[in-house]
This record gives structure tokens, C-alpha cells and sequence, in this order.
């Protein structure tokens, strides 16, 4: 089955990294950021998930190249939307450059798992009027559960919203979405751009780790430089609320953790979110009534920026601490606030044969840097690195940016409060490792390391 990206046309770069003219839409220079409120997290947990449980439902949200293989990503869509008995699926592709196939393709792997029906929502660009047109909203009221899929999340903005370039207004079919997903009698599986777009605020629309470091965000997309860290000010279509938090798919393999820094960070002082969920491909984070469970081959990032703070500089000179970074893996749950490992994954026990020094010089996998099939050459770095220092005796691992000029520092510190979980999946007999509380910093090569840098 299709699962187009937003930037289908991935942006290598140049060899040298440009530098984009200042703008005074970007939002970069912020102010020092609040100060820490909680010390547990699962304290935190619970605060900030106390909003979420009361609105929106059912939805499982998959970050991308989702296998049609992967039965319990799948499966999960199906109970959910499963009603009296009857799962009658809409595909909604307006995402796709190609709806009629991109829905097409995934008829027979909803129904190989369960689907009693599965037909494509004629809504997209080519058919913007019948969102408001009565037989397909009538199809629409009858669809247990709906899909949507990947491609560019704008265009699902521009399908579904009215006035969507101004004040943007719930178009009748999404109005009808939105009463019945809250009202539980629908619930929402979205992929790649179809999780994206379900945010509620500053929607993520492009951009590379390195230069939303070096540049900062910008609120419009401009398509002559693709690599720069890109958002919504107007947000998605916003099912899943505000105080969940920002969503990023394709999260680990294209090291996007560098740019959710960026844009947190950033938009703090505005109101936006302080937390932001990272979905790797292949993999899905279950939404259910505000409890969280993480599915598929890869893992989640929660990233919390609630004690996180940043130096007032621009991007050469930028510094950024005490973001607590938590990886979910398939089983974990997070209920009622509560990070519950899965059953069969065990606090891990420190090995001294992982290698004393544990570092990267692409720690957010560049697009620059790449193999000879011209894909990245280190995806999932972040993640390889981060797992590696939870494994070891080690406390600390270093990373740093391919691109130089100036280049960014990263520190992966494990302090009191950081635990590693690790176990083999008893159906797959896959070895899985999460851990939370993993504090990280960043700084520019510009800066000199501080005190405060080491053992924030």
C-alpha cells in the first residue's frame, strides 16, 4: 500500500549547508524558558494528560512505511472501530497525489484484518464540494472508522477546512468527523501525513534537524529551501488536542529529534505544547481515551520540555537544556498518567562490555550524509546511541551534527532519574528497549561547554 511522506521529494541538500536570509516570520529568538515544575515523571505525566482524557477518543497513529504485515497495528485499528459487531472503514487519501489509488491500495489490508467494508471518501483537491455534499456526508455517518492516509497534510487541510487560509472553519464533513470521533461512534487510524495533520496546533509542514537548529522555525513553507525547519501556525485539523502535544512521523530513521527541539523550544513562550510525540515508521502510538500504548517494529519519542531551557541566541550561538527524552516500544503503555513497561521487558542491567566511549557524528541521521544507494547513511542514530548508553555503564554520550559551520553538540546524560527497560516480545521474539527520563542538551560548537552543560 502507498505511504507517501509530506516531502515525497526528499531535499539532499547542498553540500554545504546555505544560509536562509533572516525573516521576520521565524521564531526563533525566544527568551529563557520556564522553570522546572515537576521532578517525577510520572507526576508529569499525569498533569499534563489530565486535558487529553476528557475530549477525543479512539486513534491509532502510525509515523509511516507501514508494512501491511504488521497484524497488531492493524488489528488494533479494526477493534477499535469496530461497532455493534460491524467495522465499515473510509479511506480518506486527499493526502495522495493519487486518492482513487492510494484508497484502493488499502481495500484488501483492512479487510484482511477484519473490516467488514472498506471504500474510498471521495473528498480530496480534484472534489473539495463534496465535503459538503449529502450522499457522501450520509457515507461518511455510516463509516465506523476512518483512515488517513500519507501524502502532504496540506492538501487534507485544504479538503476538509473551509476558509482554510484565513480562519479557517470546520467544512460540514469535517464538522461530522469531529462530532462523532469525540462522540466515540468513529475512531481515526491516520499514517505519515495522515498522522500529522490530527494536531490541533503548530502542525509540523517540513524541514531537516540541522537547519531548524541553525535557522530556527518559520511559519510559512517556502519550497525554495526545503530544509528548513517549516510549521502551521493554524495547526491540523486538530482531533487530537492541543495539550497532547506536537506529532512527528518518520521520526527516528530521518533524525527528526533536532527539529522538535527547535520548534518546542521556540514556540514555549507562544503557548505551544510542552511535549512532542516522535512515531518512527512501521510503527503506531495508540490514542485510547487519553492513555497511551505504543505498537509496531520501532518505538515512540515523548519528548517533555517542561524543565527544558534555552539561551536567548541566535542559531550560532544557540543552547538548549534539560530536555527529558522517554523512547516507548512496542507494549508499553502509559495509563492513567503512568508509564507501565510491557510485561515481559525487565529494568535493564548495566553491561561493562559496551564500549566506554559511546558516540556519533550524525547524531540526527543528515540527509547530506549519504550511502551509496543514496539513502541516509545512518538512520536511527539517535535512537542507536541512546539505547547503547542505556545498556552500558557509561553516563554520558556525546553527538554531533554532520554539518558543520557551526556544528551542534548533543548530550545524552543518564542521571537518578533515567531507567532503562529491555525484554524479548514472547509473539515475535523481537528484543525491544525504551527507557525514560534521558536528559539531553545541545549547544553550538560556538559555545563553550558549561558546567550547568554537564550535569544538568
Amino acid at each position: 500500500a502507498e505511504d507517501g511522506i509530506r516531502d515525497a521529494q526528499e531535499s539532499r541538500g547542498l553540500g554545504d549547508v546555505y544560509k536562509r536570509q533572516v525573516s521576520t516570520q521565524s521564531t526563533w529568538g525566544v527568551t529563557q524558558a520556564m522553570e522546572s515544575r515537576f521532578g517525577l515523571l510520572t507526576l508529569l505525566f499525569v498533569v499534563l494528560f489530565v486535558a487529553d482524557r476528557a475530549t477525543a477518543q479512539q486513534a491509532v497513529l502510525a509515523g509511516g512505511n507501514l508494512d501491511d504485515g504488521n497484524a497488531a497495528v492493524y488489528k488494533r485499528f479494526i477493534e477499535f472501530s469496530t461497532k455493534n459487531g460491524v467495522a465499515n472503514i473510509g479511506i480518506i487519501s486527499a493526502a495522495s497525489e493519487t486518492p482513487q489509488k492510494s484508497a484502493e491500495s488499502y481495500i484488501p489490508v483492512l479487510k484482511q484484518y477484519g473490516a467488514s467494508s472498506a471504500e474510498w471518501i471521495q473528498i480530496d483537491l480534484q472534489h473539495v464540494r463534496n465535503n459538503r455534499d449529502p450522499k457522501i456526508l450520509a457515507r461518511l455517518g455510516q463509516m465506523t472508522g476512518l483512515y488517513f492516509t500519507g501524502g502532504d497534510q496540506s492538501r487534507i487541510i485544504q479538503s476538509f477546512m473551509d476558509k482554510w487560509d484565513t480562519t479557517r472553519e470546520d467544512s460540514p464533513a469535517m464538522q461530522l468527523i469531529r462530532q462523532r470521533f469525540n462522540a466515540n461512534q468513529v475512531a481515526i487510524m491516520g499514517t505519515s501525513a495522515g498522522t500529522a495533520c490530527q494536531q490541533a496546533v503548530f502542525m509540523i509542514t517540513g524541514g531537516e534537524s540541522y537547519n531548524a537548529l541553525r535557522y530556527g522555525p518559520y511559519d510559512y513553507l517556502d519550497k525554495n529551501y526545503p530544509d528548513d525547519l517549516s510549521y502551521d501556525p493554524k495547526g491540523g485539523i486538530g482531533l487530537i488536542p492541543k495539550d497532547f502535544g506536537y506529532l512527528d512521523t518518520h521520526y527516528g530513521v530521518r533524525g527528526r529529534q533536532g527539529r522538535m527541539f527547535a520548534l518546542a523550544m521556540s514556540l514555549k513562550k507562544k503557548g505551544g505544547p510542552l511535549k512532542g510525540w516522535g512515531v518512527d515508521e512501521n510503527t503506531a502510538l495508540i490514542y485510547d481515551r487519553g492513555n497511551v500504548e505504543v505498537l509496531g517494529a520501532n518505538g515512540v519519542f515523548y519528548m517533555d520540555f517542561t524543565e527544558a531551557t534555552i539561551d536567548d541566541y541566535f542559531g550560532e550561538d544557540i543552547s538548549i537544556f534539560s530536555i527529558r527524552t522517554n523512547y516507548l516500544t512496542h507494549g508499553d503503555k502509559i495509563v492513567d498518567g503512568a508509564f507501565t513497561p510491557a510485561p515481559w521487558k525487565n529494568r535493564i542491567t548495566e553491561d561493562n562490555t559496551t564500549a566506554n566511549t559511546i558516540s556519533s557524528s550524525d547524531i540526527f541521521s543528515s540527509p547530506n550524509n549519504l550511502d551509496r544507494n543514496g539513502t541516509r547513511k545512518n538512520p536511527q542514530e539517535f535512537t542507536r546511541v541512546s539505547t547503547l548508553l542505556l545498556k552500558g555503564t557509561d553516563t554520558r554520550a556525546l553527538g554531533a551534527t554532520y554539518e558543520s559551520g557551526p556544528s551542534y553538540k548533543t548530550d545524552l546524560v543518564k542521571d537518578g532519574r533515567t531507567v532503562g527497560y529491555t525484554g524479548v516480545d514472547p509473539t515475535t521474539s523481537t528484543t525491544f528497549v525504551s527507557y525514560t527520563n534521558l536528559l539531553v542538551n545541545v549547544r553550538s560548537d560556538d559555545r563553550k561547554e558549561t558546567a550547568i552543560f554537564e550535569t544538568s
